[in-house]
C-alpha cells in the first residue's frame, strides 16, 4: 500500500516538474527582433488579442446599428474569420497572445516596403487566411510556391499586361512560430532580410529605441517612428541639422479613457531652441480656473513671442504683420515695443457654442455670416499675461484700432475695474468686444457683456474654478497647474449644437441631416479630451486622454439675453 502511494506520489512530483518546465521554457522572440534597426517606422500590439478588443470597443462606441452589422458581416465574409474576437483570431491562425508587428522598411521616393510579422497557432489555419485575402482583398491571381532564405514561401501575384505584378509573400517560421508577410514588390527581398538579421541588429535593440521605449508609459499599443521617415519630412525645416531623433508613442485603454502618450525625441540644441522659446519656466494663467463647464474648448499656453516669431522663419515678413505694423505705425505705435515686446508669453482661451441658434442657415456673404456666428454662437474668452508697464497703452492700442475702424467705443465699470467694449453691426447681429486689465493679465471677450463679467470675476477669484471642478480626476491630474500647453475639448456642448443642426428646419438636404443624426449620436458618447504638450531633457511630450460620457455634464450656464 505504501509501495503504491509512493508511486503515485512520485508520478504526481513528475508531472508537476513536467510542466513547470514547460512554464521555465524561454518565451517565443519578440516581432522586433526580426525588424530591422533602421526601419522607417513599426507597430507593435502587444498581444495581438488587443486588435479584436480594440475593434469590440469601437463597435461599441459607434452602437451596432443594422447597418453597421450588415457592414460586419460582410467583413467577416470576406475575410473569412471574425476579427472582433480571441476565438475569430485563432480561427484564422494568429495567436491572440502574442504580439504582432507591422513595420516599413526603407523608404524609397516616398515609399516603403510594408511587412508584417504575426505570431502563430495553426500554421495551415493561416496560411489559408493569407491565401484568402490575397485573393479577395489583393485580388491575387496567381499564388506561386516560393522558397525565401532557403524556407517554403508563397509568392502573391497578378498579371499586369505582359507583366507580373508581385502584391506580397508569406513565409512560416516553424521553429519560431512567426508568420513573416510582405505587402509590394519589394516583398521577398524584404522577407529575406527580416528571417536572416542577427537580434543585435534588430530594432528592438536600437539605442535610441530602446532609450524612447523607456520613456513612453507602457501600453499595449507601441508607434515607432525613424530617421528614415523623419529626414523627409525635416528637410525642409532645417537641412543643416539634426532636429528630430525618433518618435515613440504608446497608447492604452483604462478607467473609461483611451490615453495616447508619445514623445518626439529632439537633437539637444533643437530641444534647448524650443524650450528657450516656449519659455516653459513662466507658467501660462490656468484656463481651467478661468473658464465655465460648457467651455467646447478651452486652451493654454506660453510663448516667448520675440523668439518665436524669429523662430518661425518669415513669420516677421508675412503680409499680415507687415500690414498691422503699418496701421499700427499711422497711430504713431511701434508694434515690437507697444506688442509684443510686452506680452510675457502666457496666453489661456475659452471657446463657447451659444446654444440660442444653429450653426448655419445664415444669408449674406462671408462679412455677415462670419459677424453672424461671432455674435449669436461663439463666445470667445483670452486672458493673456503683459508686463507690469505694458498693460495700460495696450488697452490704448486696442482703443484706437478700434477707433480707425469707426467702431462705437465705450467703458464702464464692474466692481472697481474699467472695462471697454467695441461694438458693430446691426443689433441683432452685434459683435460685442470686451476688454479690460487686471493686474498683469489682459482679458479679452467677444460675446456679450454678462458672459465677460462671468470672466472678469473668475479672474479676480483663487483656486479652482468651475471647469477644473467639472473634469475628471486623470484629466485634471494631466492639465491643471501643469507647466507647457495643454488643451481641453468638452463635447457636451458640440452635441447640443450638433443637435440643433440636425433638428433645424432649414437644413434640407436629407444626406446631411442623417450626418448630423450619426455625428450627434457618436459626440454624445464622448466626455472630454485633455492634452499635454511640454519639452523635457528628451525633447517635445505629448499626452492625450479621451474619455467616454460616463461623467455627466453640467448644465451650460445662464447668459443674460
Amino acid at each position: 500500500m505504501k509501495s503504491t502511494k509512493k508511486r503515485g506520489l512520485f508520478s504526481l512530483l513528475v508531472l508537476l516538474a513536467g510542466l513547470s518546465c514547460q512554464r521555465c521554457q524561454p518565451a517565443p522572440p519578440s516581432p522586433l527582433q526580426t525588424v530591422p534597426a533602421d526601419a522607417a517606422a513599426a507597430l507593435l500590439l502587444e498581444p495581438a488579442g488587443v486588435l479584436a478588443r480594440a475593434l469590440q470597443g469601437a463597435l461599441a462606441l459607434a452602437g451596432q446599428t443594422a447597418e453597421q452589422n450588415a457592414d460586419l458581416e460582410r467583413l467577416k465574409t470576406e475575410l473569412g474569420f471574425d476579427p472582433t474576437t480571441l476565438d475569430g483570431l485563432r480561427r484564422a491562425g494568429i495567436d491572440p497572445a502574442r504580439p504582432i508587428a507591422l513595420a516599413v522598411l526603407g523608404v524609397d521616393g516616398g515609399h516603403g516596403d510594408l511587412a508584417a510579422v504575426v505570431p502563430c497557432a495553426d500554421p495551415k489555419a493561416l496560411e489559408q487566411t493569407a491565401r484568402r485575402l490575397a485573393e479577395r482583398l489583393g485580388r491575387a491571381e496567381k499564388v506561386v510556391a516560393d522558397s525565401v532564405a532557403n524556407r517554403q514561401a508563397l509568392r502573391f501575384a497578378r498579371s499586369f499586361g505582359d507583366r507580373e505584378i508581385v502584391l506580397g509573400g508569406l513565409v512560416l517560421d516553424q521553429a519560431r512560430r512567426l508568420a513573416f508577410i510582405s505587402l509590394g514588390g519589394g516583398g521577398p527581398q524584404a522577407l529575406e532580410r527580416m528571417l536572416q538579421i542577427p537580434a543585435e541588429q534588430s530594432l528592438e535593440r536600437a539605442p535610441a529605441f530602446v532609450a524612447g521605449r523607456a520613456k513612453v508609459k507602457p501600453g499595449p499599443l507601441l508607434i515607432w517612428v525613424g530617421r528614415p521617415l523623419l529626414d523627409k519630412s525635416t528637410a525642409a525645416l532645417d537641412a543643416q541639422s539634426d532636429v528630430a531623433r525618433y518618435v515613440v508613442a504608446s497608447a492604452g485603454i483604462e478607467a473609461g479613457g483611451l490615453w495616447i502618450g508619445a514623445l518626439l525625441g529632439l537633437d539637444p540644441a533643437a530641444r534647448e531652441r524650443l524650450q528657450r522659446t516656449l519659455t516653459l519656466g513662466d507658467r501660462p494663467p490656468d484656463v481651467f480656473a478661468l473658464a465655465g463647464r460648457d467651455a467646447l474648448l478651452a486652451a493654454s499656453g506660453t510663448a516667448n513671442v520675440p523668439t518665436l516669431l524669429a523662430a518661425l522663419d518669415g513669420a516677421r515678413d508675412d503680409p499680415r504683420l507687415a500690414k498691422a505694423q503699418q496701421m499700427a505705425s499711422a497711430a504713431g505705435i511701434d508694434l515690437n515695443r507697444a506688442v509684443i515686446e510686452r506680452l510675457r508669453g502666457g496666453v489661456a482661451a475659452a471657446l463657447y457654442l451659444d446654444p440660442k441658434g444653429p450653426l448655419l442657415v445664415r444669408r449674406g456673404g462671408p462679412r455677415q455670416m462670419a459677424q453672424s456666428l461671432l455674435g449669436r454662437i461663439l463666445l470667445l474668452h483670452v486672458a493673456a499675461d503683459v508686463t507690469e508697464t505694458g498693460g495700460a497703452d495696450l488697452l490704448s492700442l486696442i482703443d484706437r484700432y478700434f477707433a480707425q475702424r469707426d467702431i462705437v467705443i465705450g467703458t464702464r465699470t464692474v466692481g472697481n475695474t474699467e472695462t471697454h467694449f467695441a461694438g458693430s453691426g446691426a443689433v441683432e447681429e452685434r459683435v460685442e468686444w470686451h476688454y479690460a486689465l487686471h493686474g498683469n493679465r489682459l482679458l479679452l471677450g467677444i460675446g456679450s457683456a454678462a458672459s465677460f463679467d462671468r470672466l472678469l470675476t473668475r479672474a479676480k477669484g483663487s483656486g479652482s474654478g468651475p471647469l477644473s471642478d467639472a473634469l475628471s480626476p486623470a484629466i485634471r491630474s494631466q492639465l491643471v497647474g501643469q507647466s507647457g500647453g495643454a488643451l481641453y475639448v468638452g463635447f457636451a456642448a458640440l452635441t447640443e449644437q450638433l443637435r440643433q443642426l440636425a433638428q433645424s428646419p432649414a437644413l434640407k438636404d436629407p444626406t446631411l441631416r442623417s450626418g448630423l443624426v450619426k455625428a450627434t449620436e457618436l459626440s454624445a458618447k464622448l466626455g472630454a479630451l485633455g492634452l499635454r504638450a511640454h519639452v523635457d531633457d528628451d525633447g517635445l511630450r505629448i499626452d492625450l486622454r479621451l474619455e467616454a460620457a460616463a461623467i455627466a455634464p453640467a448644465p451650460a450656464e445662464k447668459r443674460a439675453p
